[in-house]
């Protein structure tokens, strides 16, 4: 399971086991909107400074991408990382986002720990830290 603060802080968008997150309005009873994901399993979620568009990644290295939100259109999918993305946050220009990715506890073979920053838009890694 994974959370992001979305509408101001106002609620949270969670997403699990299903390719569907969940709105969870914090101010007042009840759910808000679905939003559906290119791939199930999510375990990172990350809002845009600007709120318009959200990182999401899975299980594996491929389901990694970027959405609209609320829409959940994709507008592009990442493949930076051997390994799945473990943590990720955009920098506050909402240009840039940082990923970070650790030894896979399920596939042997070559693991990724590194940290990236990436262009959000393009998927250009500008800056790689090995761990």
């Amino acid at each position: 399971w994974s959370g992001a603060l979305v509408e101001g802080g106002r609620a949270l968008l969670v997403a699990g086991a299903g390719a569907t997150a969940q709105v969870v309005r914090l101010d007042a009873d009840g759910l808000g909107p679905r939003l559906t994901l290119p791939f199930p399993n999510v375990r990172v979620l990350a809002l845009a400074p600007d709120g318009g568009s959200l990182f999401a990644s899975g299980r594996r290295a491929e389901d990694a991408a970027l959405v609209t939100y609320p829409a959940g259109t994709l507008l592009r999918r990442y493949g930076c990382h051997r390994n799945a993305v473990n943590a990720a946050v955009f920098l506050p220009d909402g240009a840039r986002l940082a990923t970070a990715c650790g030894k896979s506890l399920v596939h042997d073979g070559p693991s990724d720990c590194a940290v990236r920053v990436l262009d959000a838009a393009s998927g250009e890694v500008l800056a790689r830290v090995e761990l």
